[in-house]
């Protein structure tokens, strides 16, 4: 059922020093099952006008809308009439509007979005949203990367919109010492995860770029999507092969998990030879690594094969403990 009402909402956003007022059409769509995900079940579209703290409206003859918006992210609001109350709670979603969960004192309960329709469209990555501009600066923001009403649903990720030319879309987060991976929801700079099997598999076929890795100290290494091409006989491992980065894709010596590993030996990656070049890789490995402990978080490049390597040796191990891991 899709339904569209006009209403006028005042708001103020308080992070705003002037009282301007700011004229735009917003949508709320809102479904009855709590489960994160808002598959629509109603629809209002919605004439907002800025003007005071509040938020209120009047749906129609019936039903009340009021509210309040708190430093710019935290809204909460409330509809009253036609047999019951139904409260709201969200926060500003910096790719879409709006976002949140519903419940009634009935018992009635749900997801919502409430979103400009300027910016309704999900971009596929950090980099859509970059070069739609879009961005407001580093942080979370709405993603899909198959496209809408397709494949996965839309999930938060982190991006970081302004290191090397912005645009840059949070993996994992990892640091020596953690046995063992796991998924987060998002994948943040302040908790160390992983994306899951399938947000994972779904994003790495938007990689134009490359990757690029920053550590604890802020230095940068960048691997370009050419340097890791499936194409490349000597890329043992590479991210279109990885299907997992919670499932450690090798067991003994250099063990745990890599994302991508080019040698021209290929036992270097598969098998752990004692030759003692390494293989140039990115490691995001756990337990089943000997070396967890202290390279768990590591990139080598063993055979120069970096495109941007930051550190005075062949390894990265010894100068940092954790990495993010960012692709474009």
């Amino acid at each position: 059922m899709r339904t569209k009402i006009s209403v006028t909402i005042a708001i103020l956003f308080a992070n705003y020093t002037s009282a301007t007022n700011l004229d735009s059409t917003m949508t709320l769509s809102l479904d009855s099952l709590l489960d994160g995900v808002v598959v629509e079940t109603s629809s209002f579209e919605l004439n907002l006008t800025q003007n005071n703290s509040s938020i209120i409206s009047t749906l129609n003859k019936d039903q009340i809308l009021k509210g309040s918006i708190n430093d710019g992210r935290v809204i909460s609001f409330a509809i009253e009439g036609m047999q019951q109350t139904s409260y709201f709670l969200g926060l500003k979603n910096e790719a879409r509007g709006y976002s949140g969960t519903w419940y009634s004192l009935e018992g009635a309960k749900g997801d919502w979005d409430l979103l400009s329709p300027s910016i309704t469209e999900i971009k596929r990555d950090c980099s859509e949203i970059y070069d739609a501009g879009e961005s407001t600066g580093d942080g979370y923001y709405q993603i899909d990367p198959d496209g809408e009403n397709f494949g996965i649903e839309a999930f938060e990720v982190y991006c970081d919109m302004t290191t090397q030319g912005g645009g840059w879309t949070l993996f994992a987060h990892h640091k020596d010492a953690i046995p063992q991976n796991i998924e987060g929801n998002p994948v943040s700079p302040n908790e160390y995860s992983v994306l899951s099997d399938e947000r994972w598999k779904a994003l790495r076929e938007n990689i134009n770029v490359g990757i690029m890795l920053i550590d604890e100290l802020n230095k940068i290494t960048h691997v370009s999507k050419d340097t890791m091409s499936p194409t490349n006989p000597n890329n043992v491992f590479h991210p279109w092969v990885v299907d997992s980065l919670s499932t450690d894709n090798y067991n003994t010596n250099y063990g745990g998990l890599m994302i991508w590993c080019n040698t021209t030996y290929s036992i270097r990656c598969t098998n752990g030879s004692n030759i003692s070049t390494h293989p140039s890789m990115i490691q995001l490995a756990g337990q089943n690594y000997t070396g967890y402990g202290i390279a768990g978080a590591a990139v080598y490049d063993g055979e120069n094969q970096i495109d941007s390597w930051p550190y005075p040796t062949h390894y990265s191990y010894s100068q940092q403990n954790e990495l993010l891991y960012y692709l474009k």
